[in-house]
């Protein structure tokens, strides 16, 4: 978030807004990350939350002569939004010190899904100010990692094969596709020709240290654990890209075989059939991440627009496999943003 950015051409915070959340009527609340399963509680009618955020170095968003006027020109929102109820808002927070602070209750009666709350600094009023600052009322200046708050558990992904992990020697005559180049790799996706799963594996001969690190079972918060857990979303994120790759390119390329039929040009019929003749772990993939590949279109619409996209254009199946990595960063049950900022707060930290 540097005044560099050109999405963002003035000023912003360096830092994200870090938020705090407690439920005021429930204890230890089950949370992995940024996400509260409220689902695993015993709430019946409503979910009251005090909600607080820190801003570090608020100040520097504007210049250096409205320092002093910080109250006067910025606000800091709570954003609240939902994934299947229609009601979106926000709320000022209240400044107490250096803390802003809100309270939110939710009555369950009108929610359901998922909620999802984040904190923003927005400029609350038009500003005449030097260039590289905000200077149009309501301009985003900073943002908080957002939360979730999970009020149904998640529907669990279809398909009932998961890929194998095995612990195996990359040196093994088995693995000959490795043995000349790859002998030290940490590990190793097979895609295997045919209906078959792929499997993954993990080279046994890797560093003591490294395979002691990614066996930790420990759930507490330590350096091993933020680092291991960072290992497992770098592999994880790099198997999904590639599985994700895969699925669109055996699609389109059944896609460009129907259109050689010269009685076949209907795109439904044609993205219909290419589907139906995907190798089945495939099609189930794409069905279960569809709405992660188009974040834009309706969940229950997102696999009828997948197909009939890359069945009639060219140019969107090119720019899908540019962006599979990113998509898969935001695809896992933790966005690689998360994890990987944890890390970094872990090894910085003071002290």
């Amino acid at each position: 978030m540097k005044q560099a950015d050109i999405f963002y051409p003035h000023k912003t915070l360096e830092s994200s807004i870090s938020m705090n959340i407690k439920c005021n009527n429930a204890e230890n609340v089950p949370r992995y990350g940024n996400t509260f399963n409220f689902f695993d509680c015993e709430i019946k009618k409503n979910i009251s939350l005090s909600i607080s955020a820190q801003i570090p170095m608020i100040e520097t968003v504007v210049s250096e002569k409205n320092h002093n006027k910080c109250n006067e020109l910025l606000d800091v929102c709570l954003l609240i939004k939902s994934n299947k109820s229609a009601f979106r808002g926000k709320q000022l927070m209240q400044k107490k010190g250096s803390i802003y602070f809100t309270k939110l209750d939710i009555d369950l009666k009108d929610w359901a899904g998922e909620i999802n709350l984040s904190s923003a600094l927005i400029l609350k009023k038009n500003d005449d100010d030097e260039f590289g600052f905000a200077a149009e009322k309501g301009t985003l200046l900073g943002w908080s990692p957002e939360y979730k708050l999970l009020l149904e558990e998640p529907e669990q992904k279809k398909g009932k094969d998961g890929i194998d992990v095995s612990w195996i020697s990359f040196s093994d005559p088995k693995m000959h596709w490795l043995n000349d180049n790859y002998p030290d790799d940490i590990y190793a996706l097979d895609l295997h020709e045919g209906k078959k799963m792929p499997k993954l594996y993990l080279n046994k001969d890797m560093n003591l240290h490294l395979k002691n690190v990614l066996i930790n079972p420990s759930k507490k918060t330590s350096y091993k654990t933020v680092s291991r857990d960072l290992m497992f979303q770098t592999i994880t994120t790099g198997i999904l890209s590639q599985l994700i790759t895969s699925a669109l390119i055996e699609f389109k390329n059944t896609v460009d075989e129907q259109n050689l039929d010269e009685n076949n040009n209907d795109p439904n019929n044609i993205a219909n059939t290419a589907w139906e003749e995907m190798t089945d772990w495939k099609r189930n993939l794409l069905e279960n991440y569809a709405p992660n590949i188009l974040p834009e279109a309706r969940k229950k619409d997102a696999v009828e627009e997948l197909k009939l996209k890359l069945c009639e254009d060219e140019r969107f199946h090119k720019e899908l496999l540019r962006k599979v990595l990113n998509i898969s960063q935001n695809a896992v049950p933790q966005p690689t943003t998360e994890v990987f900022t944890k890390c970094s707060e872990m090894l910085t930290k003071k002290n």
